[in-house]
């Protein structure tokens, strides 16, 4: 995707003004496991940045506003519960310095 505006931030020019912080449950057989689903999951185009925790099957990803995290995740993750989805401006994931705002 190639980003058309920038957004002024107290940090500078941001590539996004607001993004979606998707919170979630999943099934994973193992660590590999976990590791290539979020691998995959970060090759999608809508996906920001993210994580997956194989100890407690516990994931975050921030995504682009428009993107559809329903549907990214049900592509990847057959058994995934959402627990939260709120949209923040992304000035506070960068003023936070990683996606754990």
């Amino acid at each position: 995707m190639i980003v058309k505006e920038w957004f002024e931030t107290k940090f500078g020019s941001a590539p996004y003004k607001e993004v979606s912080i998707v919170k979630f449950s999943f099934e994973a057989d193992s660590q590999e496991d976990t590791a290539f689903k979020q691998y995959t999951l970060l090759l999608d185009v809508g996906v920001i940045q993210g994580h997956l925790e194989f100890a407690t099957k516990k994931g975050i990803l921030i995504f682009e506003t428009n993107a559809d995290p329903k549907a990214i995740l049900s592509k990847e993750l057959t058994s995934v519960t959402i627990d939260s989805d709120e949209k923040i401006a992304y000035e506070k994931v960068m003023e936070s310095n990683n996606m754990f705002v």
